[in-house]
């Protein structure tokens, strides 16, 4: 046999060892299936990492606190006024039409009233004045709801210093005027520092029942008496007809403030009538009150 033959017997012998020590690997060494719980696994793997399984995130919107949260100031102003006040004592949506409310209290302790000085008076100016002075001699005396009756507006000024109207009805309006202390709930209402002028600003609606303190006064520096004063608006008084008055509806329509209290009372107050007590200020023709 020559050396060619001889190569070729050689390369075939290396072949068929390959051939048989492959197939002697797969008999010894098979492949290795995965367990379905491994599949399970690998497929929950794949399909975390597809986008399309993943759920969409959801934004999450912070809760706004108290000290966020828009709130409406007439409701806020409502919130801090009524925390002195009884529960059963609501703001009033709406006021009740009554052209003749009934006052059944007394604005104030009427031991301490030395004088009254009825509507109306002329001050230096001229101011007219259609309220009544209740003269207490800088005592310090409170005062009251003579009725229920809901706050309407107020004022905070430098000769006031407060000033504060209410609605005992749709028409009548009740005003007390040189107020040193309102009750916390009133107070808080208005501007910690007074202002120049003696404007009034709308409050919340504040309910007082007959009786309620509203305040304590110890009158005007100079004077000692403070205001109380009564506007109907179904009522008409001659400075209606006045063009020199008629501007105002608390020129026209002011009226005798204590005509609305029942008999017992409003006879304390007339006999407390002394128009001479004012000095500066005089009687401005007939008086609202009838004696």
């Amino acid at each position: 046999m020559n050396k060619q033959g001889f190569s070729q017997i050689i390369l075939l012998g290396i072949v068929a060892v390959i051939v048989l020590a492959g197939a002697g690997g797969f008999l010894l060494f098979p492949e290795k299936k995965p367990s379905s719980s491994e599949n399970e696994k690998t497929a929950q793997q794949k399909e975390s990492l597809s986008p399309q399984s993943q759920s969409p995130k959801t934004q999450s919107v912070p809760f706004a606190s108290s000290q966020t949260q828009s709130q409406n100031p007439l409701s806020e102003s409502l919130a801090r006024g009524a925390d002195t006040l009884s529960s059963t004592r609501q703001p009033q949506s709406k006021c009740e039409s009554n052209p003749a409310p009934v006052f059944a209290n007394d604005i104030t302790d009427m031991s301490k009233v030395n004088y009254i000085g009825p509507p109306p008076t002329m001050g230096a100016g001229p101011s007219l004045k259609t309220h009544s002075y209740i003269g207490t001699d800088h005592a310090r005396v409170p005062v009251y709801a003579p009725a229920q009756m809901t706050l309407e507006s107020g004022s905070h000024n430098v000769g006031g210093p407060y000033m504060m109207e209410f609605l005992a009805s749709c028409e009548v309006r009740v005003r007390f005027g040189h107020i040193t202390e309102p009750v916390e709930a009133i107070k808080k209402l208005l501007p910690v520092e007074p202002k120049q002028d003696s404007r009034t600003q709308e409050l919340a609606p504040i309910v007082f029942a007959a009786g309620d303190l509203v305040g304590y006064t110890t009158g005007t520096d100079v004077a000692g008496n403070w205001d109380f004063g009564v506007y109907n608006s179904t009522a008409r008084n001659r400075y209606a007809d006045d063009p020199n008055w008629n501007n105002s509806a608390t020129y026209t329509t002011a009226v005798c403030p204590f005509d609305y209290f029942t008999p017992g009372l409003k006879s304390v107050y007339f006999s407390k009538f002394n128009s001479g007590a004012l000095g500066g200020n005089p009687p401005h023709g007939e008086p609202f009150c009838k004696t």
